[in-house]
């Protein structure tokens, strides 16, 4: 999973508070390999990126598997535990 966060964006805390570091968050995460990307400073490299991907900002996060990108899997947006949960046990 590729997680773009900022420091400023406080859909992005939310998530990192209550879904991210909750135990069924954590739980559900166990088999991915979790990267993050800090867009805080939206610096003209953080805006490359968010473009390549069509993403408007944070919180998004994407989702691969064997290199390829699962855009339909794509979440923008904060989400409930929940919903994050029965999303990715989808994956």
């Amino acid at each position: 999973m590729l997680d773009f966060y900022a420091d400023w964006c406080t859909a992005c805390v939310d998530m990192e508070k209550n879904v991210f570091s909750h135990p069924k968050g954590q739980a559900a995460l166990a088999s991915f390999v979790l990267l993050q990307v800090d867009v805080t400073n939206n610096t003209k490299e953080d805006q490359a990126l968010l473009n390549r991907f069509k993403l408007f900002g944070p919180p998004s996060m994407l989702f691969f598997r064997d290199g390829e990108q699962l855009q339909e899997k794509a979440l923008q947006g904060e989400l409930p535990l929940e919903d994050f949960v029965r999303h990715v046990s989808n994956i």
